[in-house]
């Protein structure tokens, strides 16, 4: 299988208060975690959902024992795959154009020059394999190992084909991985410079409506050959009001289960709460 992606270092902690010498000192609330069912909204799918409040931790989630489980992350690696393309310089910006190289692809909107903005939001394959390459497995696994994503597997060295292993393995990482991951990068927690993460979190953003802010990437496990699809991720962050919800979904079985199925069941969720 290979993953089709489709169109569409320390953890988060609250700042300590000074304490008046004489009073007693006052803790911060203790994160809560709470088991919800939202089987109503994955109806046909089998799937994994967990929402984290950053202010508070209190997390919620669907289906925990899958929350835990690694799957490929298929084109969500492009959010930590475009920070290390503009640390390294081989990005300078989200407009920085990289030429088509005229082989026609399965998606037409692939079939053009790119930015990193436009290659995200597209979800280009060819852009991503090309810089990727250009970047090199030694370096690439380096800032993945550093970002502790997921089991951190890169390959030494890619040299059978365009890099892959972000779509078919052995890169693979859980909801609750992606979680921690993203409660990084949104604190500014993660190895790279604040105009790289700056940069990205522009490139990230997918919807504003009224005070709301919404981040994320989609990804899908399936074959061309075949046009059946396996897996379907949707991650990333709304905030809301300034303040920061963080979310990963994932699902497999039923029909054709899609990174765009997928957002579509975390938007109903996000919407069923009042976060967008």
């Amino acid at each position: 299988m290979r993953c089709l992606p489709f169109l569409l270092l320390a953890a988060f902690a609250l700042p300590c208060r000074p304490v008046p010498v004489f009073a007693a000192p006052v803790s911060p609330p203790s994160p809560t975690s709470e088991t919800v069912d939202l089987s109503r909204f994955f109806a046909g799918y089998e799937g994994a959902f967990v929402l984290q409040e950053v202010a508070t931790g209190r997390t919620i989630r669907y289906n925990p024992t899958r929350c835990a489980k690694r799957f490929a992350p298929c084109s969500t690696f492009k959010i930590p795959n475009s920070l290390i393309f503009v640390e390294t310089g081989v990005v300078r910006e989200e407009n920085q154009r990289e030429k088509w190289d005229g082989k026609k692809r399965p998606l037409d909107i692939w079939n053009r020059d790119q930015t990193l903005k436009t290659a995200y939001a597209a979800s280009a394959v060819w852009y991503y394999q090309r810089l990727s390459a250009r970047v090199g497995a030694e370096r690439t696994r380096r800032y993945v190992q550093a970002l502790r994503y997921g089991n951190q597997a890169v390959p030494s060295r890619f040299d059978d084909g365009p890099p892959h292993f972000w779509l078919d393995g052995p890169l693979a990482i859980s909801a609750e991985e992606q979680v921690q991951f993203l409660k990084r990068l949104q604190a500014g927690n993660v190895p790279f410079a604040p105009r790289t993460q700056a940069i990205v979190k522009r490139v990230m953003v997918q919807q504003r409506s009224g005070n709301a802010v919404l981040r994320g990437k989609t990804g899908t496990d399936g074959s061309w050959s075949t046009g059946v699809t396996t897996l379907g991720w949707y991650v990333g962050y709304v905030e809301k009001a300034g303040r920061p919800y963080l979310f990963a979904a994932n699902i497999t079985g039923g029909v054709n289960p899609s990174g765009p199925k997928a957002k579509a069941i975390v938007l109903r969720i996000l919407k069923s709460r009042g976060l967008l």
